[in-house]
C-alpha cells in the first residue's frame, strides 16, 4: 500500500490522525495553514470523553496529559424557572470520571511534542491547500512561502474543521441548524467545585460551566442569535450580572470573567463527496453544536474507525479504504449528531408546555437508574 498520505489540518484531529497512521507504519504529511505561533494560544476548555481517552491511550499520549486534566465526576443538569434536575455521576458508568477537561493549547502542544520526533510524520506550517486535481494522478497544490507547491497523494484526509475552500473539492453538506451562536469565556466564582460540571437550560439558551484551570470555570453559552447578540455587546459587569441571574447561586457569586469569544454555530454534515481517495473526518465531516460536548469526541471516533478499517484491510487500496470509511462513517447519520441536534432544538424552545416537559424529563432521568446510565454512556462514549 502506498504511503503518500496527506492530512489537511494540523489541529487535534489532524495530529491524532497522523499519530494513528504512524502506529500502522504509514507515513503522512500534515499541512496546516496557520503559522506555528497562531495555533497554541487558545485557552478554551476542551472536554475529552472516555472514548477519546481510550484512543489517546492507544496512541501513547494519555500519560503526558494526566497532569494537565481536570476530571469531571458529576454533571448537574437543571432548568431555570421550573422544577426538576438530574445529577449524572461517574458511578453511573463505573469509570474514573465522566469526562476530562483540558485547555485547547495544552492539548495541542502535547500532541505536537509527540509527533516532533516521529519520522513517519512530517508537519508543514503556513501551508494552505488551494487546489485538488483528480486526473491521471491525484495531486494537491498548496501555497507555502508565497510559492505554489504541487504534491501527489494516494490518500487525502480532510481534518481542517470544515473550513476548506479548495478548488476542485467536490463536496456537499447539509445544514440542519441556523441562527445559533455561542459565547466562550473563563469565569471565576466564590466556590469552585473542582470535579463538578453544570448544564443550565434557560430561555436565553444553554449555559455550560466546566471545572477548569486555576480554580476557574470554562463557560460556554449557546443560544439563538437574537438572544446571544445582546450578551455579546454587554459590558463585563452586566455580563456577570446576567449570567448570575440565569445560572443562579450554585457556585456562589460570579466575580470576574476572562476574554469573551463569540462565534456562529452550525449543525451540518457531509452528505456526498465526489473526489476519489478523499475522506473528511472530525468537523470536516460533521459540525455539531457544543451542547453535550459531542463534536470533538465524534471526530476521534472517526479516527478510530479509520484505524480499524486500515488494520483489517492492509492489502486494500486506498480507494477501497476510502469507500469503506465513507460507507461506515459518512453516509449514515451518526447517533451523536442526531443526539446533539435534538438536544439543541428541544432545550432552545421556550414554550410553556415544553418547559414543563423538560422539567419533568429531568426528574424522570434522575430517578430512573437505567435511563441515567444510558445518558452518561452517551456522553462518555458517544453511543
Amino acid at each position: 500500500m502506498a504511503r503518500d498520505v496527506v492530512i489537511i489540518g494540523g489541529g487535534p484531529i489532524g495530529l491524532m490522525t497522523g499519530l494513528m497512521l504512524a502506529k500502522l507504519n504509514i507515513a503522512s504529511n500534515i499541512l496546516e495553514s496557520n503559522q506555528s505561533k497562531k495555533i497554541s494560544k487558545d485557552k478554551r476548555a476542551l472536554a475529552l470523553s472516555n472514548g477519546t481517552r481510550y484512543v489517546l491511550e492507544q496512541l501513547d499520549v494519555w500519560s503526558s496529559l494526566e497532569k494537565l486534566l481536570v476530571k469531571v465526576d458529576k454533571i448537574h443538569t437543571s432548568q431555570k424557572s421550573t422544577f426538576g434536575r438530574t445529577i449524572l455521576s461517574k458511578e453511573d458508568i463505573g469509570k474514573e470520571a465522566i469526562a476530562y477537561i483540558i485547555s485547547y493549547d495544552d492539548f495541542i502542544d502535547s500532541l505536537k511534542l509527540k509527533i516532533k520526533d516521529n519520522k513517519l510524520i512530517r508537519m508543514e506550517q503556513a501551508a494552505e491547500v488551494i487546489k485538488i486535481l483528480n486526473h491521471k494522478t491525484d495531486r494537491i497544490i498548496y501555497k507555502k512561502s508565497k510559492k505554489n507547491v504541487e504534491k501527489i497523494f494516494s490518500f487525502l484526509i480532510l481534518a481542517d474543521g470544515g473550513k476548506s475552500n479548495i478548488e476542485g473539492l467536490n463536496i456537499q453538506r447539509s445544514n440542519d441548524l441556523d441562527d445559533y451562536e455561542a459565547i466562550v469565556t473563563n469565569i471565576k466564582a466564590e466556590q469552585f467545585l473542582k470535579n463538578t460540571a453544570f448544564e443550565r437550560f434557560t430561555k436565553k439558551g444553554t449555559i455550560a460551566l466546566l471545572p477548569f484551570l486555576n480554580d476557574t470555570y470554562g463557560l460556554v453559552w449557546t443560544g439563538k442569535s437574537t438572544e446571544i447578540s445582546g450578551l455579546k455587546l454587554s459590558g463585563e459587569d452586566d455580563f456577570i450580572k446576567i449570567t448570575q441571574d440565569f445560572f443562579g447561586d450554585r457556585v456562589g457569586l460570579f466575580k470576574s470573567i476572562g476574554n469573551r469569544l463569540s462565534f456562529k454555530l452550525s449543525q451540518s454534515r457531509v452528505i456526498s463527496i465526489k473526489n476519489k481517495n478523499v475522506i473528511p473526518i472530525g468537523n470536516a465531516a460533521q459540525i455539531m453544536s457544543p451542547v453535550a460536548g459531542q463534536g470533538f469526541n465524534t471526530g476521534v471516533q472517526d479516527i478510530w474507525a479509520l484505524n480499524k478499517i486500515i488494520s483489517s484491510n492492509l492489502n486494500f487500496s486506498y480507494e477501497k479504504i476510502a469507500e469503506e470509511f465513507l460507507r461506515q462513517r459518512l453516509f449514515v447519520k451518526k447517533p451523536s449528531y442526531q443526539f446533539t441536534s435534538t438536544l439543541t432544538s428541544i432545550f432552545s424552545d421556550d414554550l410553556v408546555f415544553i418547559n414543563r416537559f423538560r422539567g419533568l424529563s429531568l426528574s424522570i432521568v434522575d430517578n430512573l437508574t437505567i435511563l441515567k446510565k444510558k445518558l452518561v454512556k452517551k456522553l462518555s462514549y458517544g453511543k
